[in-house]
């Protein structure tokens, strides 16, 4: 049923359309069809006439074409010729383009077109045979004031003191002078006026040429030079544009873009749609007589940027409402908000990444001082364990000095006898020998505990290492009566760090290990120092002991600065064991033992896993 509807709908509309009789329109031009400006004027006619109508009319076109033929022939040939043409063809309507068209068209209309209605456009505001009101023609007159043209250019250029007016010769360019000359007189005293008119178009292309540096060119009309050849107004403006060393100015609008600077000037677009608007509203029957004569266009200030900037013209000297054309659209002028938020990110990102360098440099530097304090920290508690271990070490110095001195007393007893035997003062220079090596060993030891130096990062064998501080703990151990075992794994691999640090780590484990058992009873006293490889290729190290354990509570702050169980300690020794196991990239920890004992643990990389030099510069 809906479809019916709509079948029915389109049917009646077509109907309806085909009802209408067709609407004819002949467009009679007063110069050549092909000029510019009527190109653009008839245009926007047609285009405002179709808009408004339900059914496009037919639009004929005659080019009368007087400002290159004289007018004589408009009397008998021409009009004898479209009366012929015409004859028989209803027409509703004749466009009259410019004065010539207009005069022919009231004059021979009704002859040619009867019943046609005349709506007209070009023809100047103050032509005198422009028809009054009650007058059945209707049209859109044009406004030809050159002084906003010329207020525009001595705005624009105020070092102006000349102004050359170049015209044509035919009749339409010597009614523009007229109007130039009248707009000029109100000026005289003030500005030098030249008047470049009539003239050949050479000879009119050098007098602009010569112009001096102070003047400004008025470009009217030049449908005809002085030689009687036809020309086109804008190709005539173009050589004239690129002759001249100074600014061009004019007031159509097919100028700009072919040379002139800028104008008072009404837009054909305008004129012509305004013009279309008028015939439309005849052909749907309103009254001509109560249509009338229009208002003509506005003119208004319109420029050119690319001659502004040939010029060095600053475009802020033109009015506020005055249209540019051609400017070229830069990045700038079409993004420049995002520009400009991008450069707000981008500044602000420098100056952020400025103050994360700066913060790092202060950092690196602060690192760099907490390091040197730790090292420095580090050698004291070294000195500090050395010294709590001072008897032990004497007594292990001790032992290898007194054998040494018991070797060399059977020496000299064996020299004194009778009875010298070479093979037995081997024997005793042998013992010497090894004694002095056993107590250089441990001041050589002692020594590299204590000296300080700077951290060195090299490839370290766990065990080897353990093996040597046990060694040099040997004696404190018996005094204690403590036992020193091992389980070293003969598989581990080895780790990057410094020798020294890490020894210092197993000592200061051991040695925490030795006083928790100092008030032990009962059982023998025993440490274990277990090696093992870990996960992901890791070292592990464990102290343990049988001691009285570590209370739940402390093992989470055993590590800590200045924690302590002892009635005397400091509570740096585990403090300082974490900060070289983290900055070696491990991790240490605290266990109970099932047994009563305490754990006490920490692992480092293996090969193939970061160092603590990569984990740290990884930080950073």
């Amino acid at each position: 049923m809906i479809a019916l509807v709509a079948d029915h709908a389109i049917a009646s509309t077509a109907a309806e359309v085909a009802e209408q009789p067709t609407r004819r329109i002949v467009v009679l031009n007063s110069a050549d069809a092909y000029l510019p400006a009527f190109v653009a004027v008839d245009d926007a006619l047609r285009r405002a006439v179709v808009d408004r109508m339900a059914s496009a009319p037919e639009f004929y076109l005659e080019s009368l074409d007087m400002f290159r033929f004289p007018r004589a022939l408009l009397v008998g040939d021409i009009s004898e010729l479209l009366r012929t043409k015409y004859r028989g063809l209803k027409v509703d309507i004749v466009v009259a383009a410019g004065t010539p068209a207009f005069e022919f068209a009231v004059r021979n209309g009704e002859e040619i077109w009867p019943g046609a209605a005349i709506v007209f456009h070009s023809v100047p505001g103050d032509y005198p045979r422009l028809p009054g009101p009650g007058s059945p023609v209707v049209g859109i007159p044009t406004q030809l004031d050159l002084t906003p043209t010329i207020d525009l250019a001595l705005k624009l250029r105020p070092t102006t003191r000349r102004v050359a007016v170049v015209a044509g010769a035919a009749e339409l360019d010597r009614q523009h002078l007229s109007h130039a000359r009248a707009a000029l007189e109100r000026r005289a005293g003030h500005l030098d006026v030249r008047y470049i008119a009539g003239l050949e178009r050479l000879a009119t292309v050098e007098a602009v040429r010569a112009l001096p540096s102070d003047a400004v060119v008025l470009y009217l009309t030049a449908f005809r030079d002085g030689a009687g050849r036809p020309l086109v107004p804008r190709e005539m403006l173009a050589e004239v544009a690129a002759a001249s060393k100074v600014p061009v100015f004019g007031m159509y609008d097919t100028y700009v873009g072919s040379g002139v600077v800028a104008g008072g000037i009404a837009s054909y677009e305008a004129q012509g749609r305004r013009a279309g608007e008028l015939v439309a509203r005849v052909l749907k029957g309103e009254d001509p007589v109560a249509i009338g004569v229009q208002a003509p266009v506005a003119a208004g200030c319109v420029a050119d940027w690319r001659q502004l900037r040939r010029w060095g013209i600053d475009p802020g000297l033109l009015p506020d409402d005055c249209e540019v054309r051609f400017k070229e659209v830069t990045l700038w002028d079409r993004y420049h908000w995002q520009i400009l938020a991008g450069l707000t990110v981008i500044t602000a990102q420098a100056a952020l990444i400025a103050a994360l360098l700066i913060q790092l440099r202060k950092r690196r530097r602060a690192e760099s001082v907490a390091q040197r304090q730790r090292d420095e920290l580090a050698h004291a508690t070294r000195l500090t364990a050395m010294g709590e271990l001072t008897a032990s070490i004497a007594h292990e110095v001790n032992q290898p000095l007194g054998a040494i001195l018991a070797n060399v007393d059977a020496a000299e007893m064996l020299l004194e006898s009778d009875n010298m035997r070479t093979d037995d003062l081997r024997r005793i220079l042998a013992d010497v020998r090894r004694d002095d090596l056993r107590a250089s060993e441990v001041i050589r030891r002692l020594r590299a505990l204590l000296a300080k130096h700077q951290v060195a990062h090299e490839r370290i064998d766990v065990n080897a290492a353990i093996e040597e501080v046990l060694a040099l703990l040997a004696a404190e151990a018996r005094r204690r009566g403590v036992d020193l075992a091992t389980e070293l794994d003969a598989q581990l691999p080895g780790v990057t760090g410094d020798r020294i640090q890490l020894q210092q780590v197993i000592l200061n484990l051991i040695v925490n290990a030795m006083e928790a058992m100092g008030s032990a009873t009962g059982a023998r006293r025993r440490v274990l120092v277990r090696t093992r490889r870990a996960d992901e290729g890791a070292v592990e190290v464990s102290v343990i002991d049988n001691g009285p354990g570590i209370a739940p509570g402390m093992l989470d702050r055993l590590f800590d600065s200045f924690f302590t169980t002892k009635a005397k300690g400091m509570g740096l020794g585990l403090s300082i064991a974490r900060t070289i196991v983290e900055a070696h990239g491990g991790r240490i920890w605290a266990e109970s033992d099932g047994h009563g004992g305490a754990v006490l643990r920490f692992t480092l990389p293996g090969p193939g896993t970061e160092d603590g030099v990569t984990a740290k510069a990884r930080r950073t």
